[in-house]
């Protein structure tokens, strides 16, 4: 996936807006999900906004008596004033709609119907429209399931579907949009999924269809519906922040994340750790500091210049990896929660901010950044390197019992004290891991803390070069991969196959056990062939 400017979204939809009535009516058995489960939560008095409304059409099936649409695209409007000039209709970007008296008071319905895979900021939007939710307002969000785009795609060449923009769109599940609204304290109602055949077809749609909401099946028909309700806005922890930027040679950078990194809690404190750069990064650090003297600005060295790890070639990590300078800093820092940016500035140091508001608000214990959800910057992540983020992710996401679309993104939020047990249980899974992220998250989930995600934008690095080498490291995660499938898999199977060793256990318990035990033994067969050592 990649970035789309609003001014490329409005053209498109500008170039669709004449047909996009006669295709809401032809493929009216889909957007009457949508209006049947929005009757249920109005009333004939109901005030209700639609958010990327299109040419109104959904209002002309609903009905409402006060009804306001907006939509950026100028034709789109123009079209809905013509065909429902009862309604008012708004020419605006949704994530800064303007100060219009027509939004000036709260609505009942919130609509937002396959509209979010567009937006830049979903968390920014959910926020911006507090203003226009009171506790009694239904937000309705809907979303067409991705694994069926290779069959949108055909039916746009048969003439059966208005053209879409797949590859520049947000990835977002229904899991992914649950995560958003709870993020941005929004409490999901209702979630239902709707259409294996979108199609009129006497007998066999209304059958097929039926199936739609069984619990083996709700992740694959075509359409995604969630509900939610405003929820209490958690109360924020004023709590002081230090932000790791561990470094090597990114002197082009350092600007950047000084001035692009914000104030946060009750102080925040930038500790630079540097592993023996040799472009003038240490120089442009000490530079920044005399420079803003308003900031808490710190440096520290990975290890002393006489250390044998200086040979290391410039473009490479230390042999110590950035995971050591990561714990080293973390030692060394002084406040309450504690924070990794990446030097590259591939994420947004804005998006910090973020971070700091889930954990302060006890969203989660630990904060980790996913570059999944978002389109990634072209050239942002290498093919290899995307393709292995995908099977770490997986992977740990079974193995550690919790959901983790990115198990390698840099950006990562703890409290101290947190850490501090973290530390104190490194021994039980080895000191190794290269770039310290697995190291966190195996000791997060050991000790049971609540890992939430906070989406991230990916950019391309502007400056410098990537020191991953997927050759180098590929063949150490897959050892932390090892490790994790020993400690939380194979150990505890174990353990509990032989406490069930006995006369009374039942046959199919033991089955059980055996299963998930040959299980793990066929996936440290398959890590091992592939991460085995090239000779």
């Amino acid at each position: 996936m990649i970035n789309m400017s609003k001014k490329d979204i409005q053209a498109f939809f500008n170039a669709q807006a004449q047909q996009r009535p006669k295709r809401f009516r032809q493929n009216d058995i889909y957007h009457s999900q949508v209006i049947d489960t929005c009757r249920k939560l109005i009333d004939d008095d109901s005030r209700v906004l639609e958010l990327g409304c299109s040419t109104g059409d959904l209002f002309e099936m609903l009905q409402p008596k006060h009804g306001v649409g907006v939509d950026i695209s100028p034709k789109s409007i123009a079209i809905a004033k013509q065909n429902h000039p009862q309604y008012k209709w708004i020419q605006a970007d949704i994530e800064a709609l303007p100060d219009d008296p027509a939004l000036s008071e709260p609505f009942d319905l919130i609509i937002l119907s396959d509209v979010l895979g567009y937006v830049d900021d979903v968390q920014q939007l959910l926020q911006h429209i507090r203003h226009l939710i009171t506790s009694k307002t239904f937000i309705l969000v809907s979303t067409w399931n991705w694994l069926w785009q290779p069959v949108l795609q055909v039916a746009e060449r048969l003439d059966l579907k208005v053209p879409d923009i797949y590859t520049k769109q947000n990835w977002l599940s229904a899991t992914a949009l649950r995560d958003f609204l709870e993020l941005e304290d929004y409490k999901v109602i209702a979630e239902s999924s709707h259409l294996f055949l979108p199609l009129h077809i006497p007998v066999v749609s209304p059958l097929m269809n039926s199936v739609a909401q069984l619990p083996i099946l709700k992740r694959l028909p075509l359409l995604q519906i969630l509900v939610a309700r405003p929820a209490p806005i958690a109360k924020q922890e004023h709590l002081s922040v230090t932000v790791v930027i561990p470094t090597r040679n990114e002197a082009g950078n350092i600007k950047a994340l000084i001035e692009r990194t914000p104030e946060m809690g009750s102080h925040t404190e930038l500790l630079f750790i540097d592993g023996n750069s040799t472009d003038g990064t240490v120089e442009e650090i000490h530079h920044q500091i005399e420079l803003h003297p308003e900031r808490d600005i710190k440096f520290m060295p990975q290890v002393p210049p006489q250390s044998p790890d200086v040979d290391t070639p410039a473009n490479l990590m230390l042999k110590l990896g950035k995971g050591d300078a990561v714990r080293k800093a973390f030692d060394a820092a002084s406040c309450d929660v504690l924070m990794i940016l990446d030097s590259d500035v591939s994420v947004l140091p804005e998006d910090l901010e973020k971070f700091y508001d889930a954990i302060a608000t006890r969203k989660g214990q630990f904060i980790n950044g996913t570059r999944f959800i978002y389109p990634q910057q072209q050239g942002a992540m290498k093919f290899l390197n995307k393709l292995g983020n995908v099977f770490f992710s997986l992977a740990f996401s079974w193995l550690l019992n919790r959901k983790i679309t990115d198990t390698l993104c840099g950006t990562k939020v703890l409290y101290k004290q947190d850490y501090e047990k973290i530390k104190a249980n490194r021994d039980y899974f080895g000191d190794f891991d290269p770039f310290g992220d697995f190291d966190l998250l195996f000791g997060a989930a050991w000790l049971g803390l609540d890992i939430v995600e906070v989406p991230v934008h990916y950019q391309a690095r502007t400056y410098g070069e990537s020191k991953v080498r997927v050759n180098l490291h590929g063949p150490l995660l897959g050892r932390m991969s090892l490790i994790a499938l020993q400690k939380f898999k194979i150990e505890p199977l174990i353990n509990n196959t032989n406490r069930q060793a006995d006369p009374t256990a039942s046959t199919q318990t033991k089955h059980q056990g055996n299963r998930g035990l040959w299980i793990g033994l066929a996936i440290i067969t398959l890590i091992l062939f592939l991460f085995r050592k090239k000779k």
